[in-house]
C-alpha cells in the first residue's frame, strides 16, 4: 500500500468530510463513520453514470482486493479526485468467508493500526452466473478514532 508523508487516516477523513460537505470541527469516531456512510454508494454512482452491471469487475477473480483498494480507494483519496467509488462483484462464498480470507486479513493488518477499518458493503443486487452467486459490493474504510477537520492553511502561511 502507498504510504505518504501525511497519515492515510488524516487524508481519508479530510477527503470524506470535504466530499460530504461537512462543517469544520472535531468529529468523533461515530460521527466520522456516519459521514462516510452518507456518501453516495458506488452502485448508485454507477447507475447515474449509465454503467452496466456487466462491466463491473469480479474480485478477486479479475483483480486482487489489495490492488483494487490501493487504486480505486486509496488512490482516489490521495489524488484528491472527485467522489466516484466503483462497485465490483464478489462471490457469495468469498463474502461469507471474508474474515478468514488472507487478502482481507492483510488489509486489516495494514490499515487497522493506521486507524482505518476495512469495510465491505454488500448491496442487495445479486447475480447468478454458471451456478455461482455474486453480489455487487463496494469497499470503504470506517475510521477508528476521532479527527479534527480544519480549514486548509493559506499557501505561504508559517
Amino acid at each position: 500500500m502507498a504510504e505518504s508523508k501525511e497519515e492515510i487516516f488524516d487524508i481519508y477523513c479530510r477527503f470524506m468530510l470535504e466530499h460530504a460537505g461537512a462543517m469544520h470541527g472535531r468529529y468523533s469516531k461515530e460521527d466520522l463513520r456516519e459521514q462516510v456512510l452518507r456518501l453516495p454508494h458506488a452502485f448508485a454512482v454507477g447507475l447515474h453514470k449509465d454503467r452496466l452491471i456487466e462491466e463491473y469487475r469480479i474480485i478477486p477473480d479479475d483483480a486482487p482486493i489489495e490492488g483494487w483498494v490501493n487504486d480505486k480507494v486509496v488512490g482516489m483519496v490521495e489524488r484528491g479526485a472527485q467522489w466516484e467509488p466503483e462497485a465490483f462483484w464478489m462471490s457469495q462464498q468469498t463474502t461469507l468467508g471474508l474474515k478468514g480470507w488472507n487478502a482481507w486479513m492483510s488489509l486489516d493488518a495494514y490499515f487497522m493500526p493506521r486507524g482505518l477499518e476495512p469495510a465491505l458493503f454488500i448491496h442487495n443486487e445479486r447475480y447468478v452466473f454458471k451456478g455461482i452467486t455474486y453480489y455487487i459490493c463496494e469497499f470503504r474504510f470506517l475510521p477508528l478514532r476521532s479527527f479534527e477537520f480544519r480549514r486548509p492553511m493559506p499557501s505561504g502561511a508559517p
